[in-house]
């Protein structure tokens, strides 16, 4: 804990001396990987001023509510300077109102976390088209996209609908660039075994690659269950290797020189057959 307290020490420091220099965005570094060590309010208090004197307003505003709600030693006079600030950053950016469930979903705009639901108060998002994009546990993600205008305030809505339940799938074949087809989808295959979720039930699938038999199969998936398939192709057998082929293909050939020498023999035993080969000894070869 003492290491902990040091080196958040240490960047504190190091970032109220880039503030100082008005190297903002080295100061901004700094504070965050303070508050990361030991989230010490007065640490968000001087990020909000670093975001501040960034042009960042909306999330400057953000800092500052959030100084306000985790330090508990403010005075009147200090807690209404802060505010005064947050009103003068206000007409810049749109107050959002988050209407969210489940209670848990954690919300965030273009990668920045605006934190847990519920949301007590509006959130200050910069103005402009802003994707939120919506997470809980057991439930199917959701985004949205809205255009935002400074000092309008605007509404999102964010019901969260139940996951099915799902299990994985995780499949190799021995043929590398194999394709797998699954519930209408195509997958390619690599030399990694491919992960997919998959709804709990039956599914029918097939493996496949140019030059191999395809293989068809059922699989049966139960809820947050993970089935390893290892899938090997067969080669499809070639018409040079086909036995049957050439031996009809012998057959005929065999038959064309029996009845062309039957054609070429004369009608009469020549005194020296027996130098030449009959139509029974063609056949008995």
């Amino acid at each position: 804990m003492h290491a902990q307290d040091d080196a958040a020490r240490e960047l504190f420091r190091r970032g109220a001396e880039a503030y100082g220099a008005e190297r903002y965005a080295e100061a901004l570094e700094a504070f965050e990987a303070s508050y990361r060590h030991r989230e010490v309010p007065v640490v968000l208090f001087n990020l909000a001023q670093t975001l501040r004197a960034l042009d960042r307003p909306a999330e400057a505003i953000e800092a500052y509510r959030r100084y306000l709600r985790t330090d508990e030693t403010l005075d009147d006079e200090r807690r209404t300077a802060v505010e005064s600030v947050i009103a003068e950053l206000a007409p810049s950016v749109a107050l959002v109102r988050l209407e969210v469930t489940p209670e848990g979903t954690a919300l965030s705009v273009d990668g920045r976390a605006l934190g847990v639901a519920p949301f007590a108060e509006p959130v200050a998002v910069d103005p402009g088209a802003r994707r939120f994009e919506a997470t809980a546990e057991g439930h199917v993600d959701a985004t949205r996209t809205l255009q935002l205008e400074a000092g309008r305030p605007a509404r999102l809505r964010f019901a969260l609908r139940p996951a099915t339940p799902a299990g994985t799938l995780r499949l190799r074949a021995n043929v590398e660039g194999a394709t797998l087809r699954v519930g209408g989808d195509t997958f390619s295959l690599g030399t990694e075994p491919l992960e997919l979720r998959l709804d709990v039930g039956q599914h029918d699938y097939t493996v496949e690659a140019d030059g191999f038999r395809d293989h068809e199969g059922v699989l049966d998936l139960e809820a947050d269950q993970t089935r390893e398939l290892a899938i090997t192709l067969e080669r499809r057998r070639s018409l040079a290797h086909q036995w049957w082929l050439w031996a009809g293909v012998g057959g005929a050939v065999l038959l064309g020189v029996v009845i062309a020498l039957a054609v070429a023999l004369p009608s009469r035993v020549d005194p020296l057959e027996g130098n030449l080969p009959t139509v029974e000894a063609l056949w008995a070869r």
